[in-house]
C-alpha cells in the first residue's frame, strides 16, 4: 500500500502548472512525430531507389520512432487522466510496476533506434567492401539484420531494467526509474560510442566510394552501386551526427542533474529532468 502522507507530498510535483506545461509540450512533440514520421517514411520509400536491405533497415528505424511516439502520447493521456480525475491522493503517484508498460516500450524503442543506426552502418560497410557480390549474395542481409536489431533491443531493455524496484514511486511513467538508471546509463554510453564509430565508418565508406567512382575501374552496373552508396551515406551521416550531438547533450545533462539531486527539491529535480527530455 502507498503511504497517503508520502503521496500527498509527492503529488505536488505532477500537479504543478510548470510540470504540466513542460509535460504537455513533451507530449506535443510525440504527437506531431506520430503523424509526421509515417509520412516521411512513406515518401522516403516511395521516392528513393535504394537497395531493399537499406529500405528494410530504414523501415525498422522509422517503426521504432512511430512506436515511441505512440507510447509517449498514451503516457501523457494516462498521466493527465490521473491528474484530472484522481480517485485518491495516491492515484496520481505510481509504482514502477504500474508504469512497466511505458518504461519497457519507450526504452526498447530508444535501444532499437540506436541499434538500427548501427545496422545501417554495418550494411553500408558490407555494400562498400563486397561490391561485386553484394547484389546477388546478400539479398537476405536486410531481414536478418532487422531481426537481430529487434531481438537485441529486447535483450538490452530486459537487462537494463532488470534491477527495477517494483515499489519505487514515480511521478509519471516516462523516462527510466532511478533503481535502473545505472544500467541504462551504461547502455546509453555504449550506444554513444557506437554513434562515434558509425560516423567514422561512414566517413571511411564515403572516402572509399569516392575514390572508387573517380577511378573509373568498374563497369556501369557496379558504378551505379557505388553512386547509390554515396547517396545513402550523404543521408545517414547527418542523421547519425545530429543524433550523437543531441543524445550526447541529453546524457551529459542527465548525469549532471542527477549529480546535484541531493541539493535540489523534488519538484526542481523532476521538472529539470522532464525539461531535459523536451530540449
Amino acid at each position: 500500500m502507498k503511504d497517503p502522507i508520502i503521496c500527498a507530498e509527492m503529488e505536488k510535483v505532477p500537479t504543478d502548472p510548470l510540470y504540466i506545461a513542460i509535460f504537455s509540450f513533451y507530449t506535443l512533440n510525440f504527437t506531431l512525430s506520430l503523424f509526421i514520421t509515417p509520412v516521411v517514411w512513406y515518401r522516403f520509400c516511395r521516392h528513393t531507389a535504394f537497395h531493399i536491405n537499406v529500405k528494410i533497415l530504414i523501415s525498422v528505424l522509422f517503426s521504432f520512432g512511430v512506436i515511441s511516439s505512440a507510447f509517449g502520447t498514451i503516457n501523457y493521456l494516462f498521466h493527465m487522466y490521473h491528474v484530472v480525475f484522481p480517485s485518491n491522493p495516491c492515484s496520481r503517484i505510481f509504482y514502477t510496476t504500474e508504469c512497466a508498460w511505458s518504461f519497457y516500450s519507450l526504452t526498447w524503442c530508444i535501444f532499437g533506434f540506436m541499434l538500427a543506426q548501427a545496422s545501417l552502418t554495418v550494411e553500408r560497410l558490407i555494400a562498400t567492401f563486397r561490391l561485386r557480390t553484394y547484389e546477388k549474395g546478400h539479398q537476405y542481409l536486410g531481414p536478418i539484420m532487422a531481426t537481430i536489431v529487434v531481438i537485441s533491443a529486447i535483450f538490452c531493455v530486459v537487462w537494463g531494467l532488470g534491477e527495477m524496484d517494483p515499489k519505487e514511486l514515480q511521478y509519471q511513467c516516462g523516462g527510466v526509474p532511478v533503481s535502473s538508471k545505472s544500467r541504462v546509463v551504461s547502455m546509453y554510453k555504449i550506444m554513444l560510442l557506437v554513434d562515434v564509430l558509425a560516423i567514422i565508418a561512414f566517413a571511411l565508406c564515403y572516402y572509399y566510394n569516392r575514390r572508387t567512382l573517380e577511378s573509373g575501374r568498374y563497369e556501369l552496373s557496379l558504378r551505379y552501386q557505388v553512386y547509390e552508396n554515396l547517396r545513402a551515406i550523404r543521408i545517414f551521416v547527418p542523421v547519425v551526427t545530429v543524433h550523437f550531438i543531441i543524445f550526447g547533450l541529453f546524457l551529459m545533462g542527465s548525469i549532471i542533474i542527477r549529480e546535484f539531486r541531493a541539493s535540489l527539491t523534488p519538484k526542481a529535480y523532476s521538472t529539470s529532468l522532464l525539461a531535459l527530455y523536451v530540449s
